[in-house]
């Protein structure tokens, strides 16, 4: 399933913050606390749980065992042309594979590159 979800930069920031506080936590305390972190952020909320998810797959430790962690990022991380990714613009896909995407993109902010 893809995400349709368009995200800012500030819900990525939002999201990283958050995942890097739940990683931290003993395994009883992450849903709770995941729950006071995204009450007012609720359209992150998927995005935090999938990608701790893969991070505990990754890592050896599973929270729950509904999908792979290749599967929830490749069906995760979708960008289509114009999207923007912090100070990036995406500008088009050059090509995928099991481990992602390869996307083109060109800062869209005061610095040329």
């Amino acid at each position: 399933m893809t995400n349709t979800k368009k995200f800012n930069s500030k819900d990525w920031q939002d999201i990283k913050l958050i995942f890097s506080e739940l990683i931290e936590l003993p395994d009883d305390q992450i849903e709770s606390r995941m729950e006071e972190l995204c009450e007012e952020k609720v359209h992150l909320k998927s995005m935090v749980e999938d990608m701790v998810e893969v991070h505990f797959v990754s890592t050896g430790r599973t929270i729950t065992p509904k999908v792979s962690a290749a599967g929830t990022l490749v069906s995760q991380m979708q960008f289509d042309s114009g999207d923007l990714f912090g100070k990036y613009q995406i500008t088009g896909k050059i090509g995928s594979g099991g481990m992602g995407q390869v996307y083109l993109a060109q800062r869209n902010d005061e610095v040329t590159q």
